[in-house]
């Protein structure tokens, strides 16, 4: 079968990291009315589960960047989501971690979101990978929970099409609207800000909403994705007779469960290859059995 549509993930795809914790990472202010808000106000996690992340990871919350980290490990690292996640479901816990994230970055603006996004290194071979996929003719798109600016600014400077983003709460001049794939031309205005507020996304349903709406079968689409609370939409490609490969992934167990083969190493070069080549997925990834 011939790949007609690459759908691209962002974060920790084209970077090693996410684009909220690089964005809060170079944030000064006080930490802890964020941690507060978190714990005794939306009571999403206790001081104890605070505590354990501090003593899994040899850490201390001292930032606001650290937080952030722990956001990420609360929603990623099983040790930890089974205890603090305990009977909510994937996508609430999904959502809160992206909601507490951007609420980290309040008031930020967008030149500030750039600055930091020009100088986060690429993973390897992702210019290759892009160039080689688009010199065969495959439309590539993008689809992101990533910091809204963030990742769709990343995607146009690569001319990768932008799918879906989180829709992010801005401030133009001081007036509220949203900052999404339809509004674009909001990353020229450096002043814009952050409001910290997100509107409702769901990844998986923006992914096939446009494979639906560009008319390809699930057979004809590549995709690729670290975070195992994806693995449906990856899992529904797959069946669907279409290429679905995990990378950088968060969770490989989960990933082996569920028989999504994952890319060896750190270069996303043999991506490419695999795109546009579909026999040489043994090559390059862990297939766990499967058979393709």
């Amino acid at each position: 079968m011939v790949t007609r549509a690459v759908i691209w993930d962002i974060d920790k795809v084209w970077y090693q990291d996410i684009s909220t914790t690089y964005a809060a990472r170079g944030i000064r202010a006080d930490f802890r009315p964020y941690l507060q808000g978190f714990v005794e106000e939306r009571k999403w996690f206790t001081h104890d589960d605070v505590t354990r992340w501090e003593e899994t990871t040899g850490r201390k919350i001292d930032s606001v960047g650290a937080v952030a980290d722990m956001l990420t490990d609360f929603l990623y690292k099983a040790e930890l989501r089974s205890t603090v996640y305990a009977g909510v479901s994937d996508q609430e816990a999904k959502n809160r971690t992206i909601e507490g994230k951007q609420e980290l970055l309040r008031g930020m603006t967008f030149g500030e979101v750039k600055a930091i996004a020009d100088s986060v290194q690429n993973t390897a071979g992702l210019a290759e990978a892009i160039s080689d996929i688009t010199n065969a003719g495959i439309h590539q798109v993008g689809f992101s929970d990533g910091l809204a600016p963030f990742v769709a600014y990343k995607m146009q400077d690569r001319h990768v099409d932008i799918g879906g983003v989180v829709p992010a709460l801005v401030l133009v001049y001081g007036e509220p609207q949203y900052f999404d794939e339809n509004s674009l031309h909001l990353l020229d205005r450096a002043n814009v800000e952050l409001s910290g507020k997100v509107g409702p996304f769901n990844k998986g349903e923006s992914i096939f909403g446009h494979i639906s709406s560009n008319g390809y079968g699930l057979s004809e689409v590549a995709a690729i994705d670290d975070s195992a609370a994806n693995l449906a939409t990856l899992t529904k490609i797959r069946d669907g007779g279409g290429v679905a490969v995990g990378f950088n992934v968060n969770d490989e167990k989960k990933f082996e469960e569920a028989k999504i083969p994952v890319l060896k190493g750190g270069d996303l070069r043999p991506f490419a290859e695999i795109v546009i080549d579909r026999r040489r997925i043994r090559e390059f990834c862990k297939m766990w059995g499967v058979e393709v």
